[in-house]
């Protein structure tokens, strides 16, 4: 009854369960035991889903709370319990996957071809030669507009690498800008000259 009433699908429970099992219990026996249960209940969750009976949901309820419950020997005190760690990789597996997904997206654009196909046979190769080209690099972020994520992610995180690519690109803008100004200055300045000079033959 006590697991219907959490706010937490059997599912991430059962990973709550595995992820601090080890924290909680310290006897190998006691352990041993606890992940017996916890494999049953698994057993259960998965034909639960498979063939869709969840009348068997109770039988895993049992087993991962009841079960972990009467595995244990004696009184152990109250852990601190920790995220499960397959969740955290899984959020951070998204995130680089929506990472490389618009990267990906991208490179299709500049090719002429689908993302997909970029996944599965340009990828592999984009990334290896930008790690390691570093005039590649620096021509491809300013062609795709390439931001600080995407180009971690072509580096395989190498923060120094990212950081070095992303100041030569700022430094090489505000040149452009400040090129882009005195341009616009020296515009000026011969129009006023101009204007001057036709002042002058209108006198």
């Amino acid at each position: 009854r006590r697991l219907f009433e959490l706010d937490e699908s059997p599912d991430n429970l059962i990973m709550w369960l595995d992820e601090n099992l080890p924290f909680q219990y310290i006897e190998p026996q006691d352990i041993a035991n606890a992940y017996d249960f916890i494999s049953k209940a698994d057993i259960f969750l998965g034909r639960i889903y498979k063939r869709q009976q969840f009348d068997l949901m109770t039988y895993a309820s049992e087993l991962m709370c009841g079960g972990i419950v009467v595995s244990k020997s004696r009184y152990y005190p109250v852990a601190k319990y920790n995220f499960p760690f397959w969740l955290s990789e899984m959020k951070r597996s998204k995130q680089n996957r929506e990472i490389r997904d618009n990267l990906c997206n991208k490179i299709g654009k500049m090719l002429h071809t689908s993302q997909n196909k970029v996944i599965e046979l340009v990828f592999p190769y984009f990334k290896h030669v930008f790690k390691n080209n570093y005039t590649f690099a620096k021509e491809m972020i300013k062609k795709m507009d390439l931001v600080e994520d995407e180009i971690l992610l072509l580096v395989d995180n190498s923060q120094d690498l990212a950081e070095k690519l992303l100041l030569e690109e700022d430094q090489e803008r505000e040149e452009k800008n400040l090129m882009q100004i005195l341009e616009e200055n020296e515009e000026v300045e011969e129009d006023v000259e101009e204007r001057k000079q036709m002042k002058l033959l209108d006198f």
